[in-house]
């Protein structure tokens, strides 16, 4: 399976999950949607031409985390925005203010690799280790 630094995608029988890593919770849920992204699009075709805002309530971190990206797969779909870029701007347990910046999605230009259905909250923990965040998201395919 591929990976980076931030993320790596792991293979699950019917869904398939990404490891996502950062040194702070702003960047966990940061590198988590561009897993997420990785999964489905062709990041190198994305442009960072346009900025997105979202604003989000949850009732934990975890709730927080797959409402997150849940909304950066629903600005795909619904609204055919592709995000590159996640800048995380205020985060705490029940509190989430993001930007993204990407593109308009172009069949012509964008290759969509992977059809996501869901984020679950199947094994879902947001880890601290060694100073470090981790967490393991499943998409549902």
């Amino acid at each position: 399976m591929k990976s980076n630094k931030n993320f790596r995608i792991v293979g699950t029988t019917a869904d398939i999950a990404v490891v996502a890593y950062g040194e702070s919770l702003q960047k966990l849920f940061a590198h988590a949607a561009e897993g997420l992204i990785f999964v489905f699009a062709e990041p190198d075709q994305i442009e960072k031409i346009e900025k997105r805002v979202i604003k989000l309530l949850g009732s934990d971190i975890e709730n927080l985390m797959v409402k997150w990206l849940n909304e950066v797969l629903y600005f795909f779909e619904v609204k055919e925005f592709l995000g590159k870029e996640f800048k995380i701007l205020t985060l705490d347990e029940n509190h989430l203010h993001a930007e993204i910046t990407g593109e308009t999605y172009k069949r012509e230009k964008h290759l969509i690799k992977t059809e996501i259905k869901a984020v679950t909250y199947h094994q879902l923990a947001l880890k601290q280790q060694k100073g470090k965040w981790k967490t393991k998201i499943i998409f549902d395919l």
